[in-house]
């Protein structure tokens, strides 16, 4: 019984292993796929200011 158990404890550690192993593939790809989103945004609000200021400068000179 108790070498069963053993065995049994290995295989649970063994899939815990590999459910960690792929989590942290999971959150990595998710934590880049995230900053890739927050840049994007970033630049279009940049390239909306970018216009709004290009607008404001041309309504100036009329």
């Amino acid at each position: 019984m108790t070498l069963k158990l053993i065995e049994v404890k290995k295989n649970i550690t063994k899939t815990e292993a590999r459910w960690w192993f792929h989590r942290q593939q999971f959150r990595a790809r998710e934590l880049a796929m995230d900053e890739a989103g927050r840049l994007r945004e970033q630049q279009e609000i940049e390239l909306e200011q970018h216009r709004l200021q290009t607008l404001e400068s041309s309504v100036k000179k009329l």
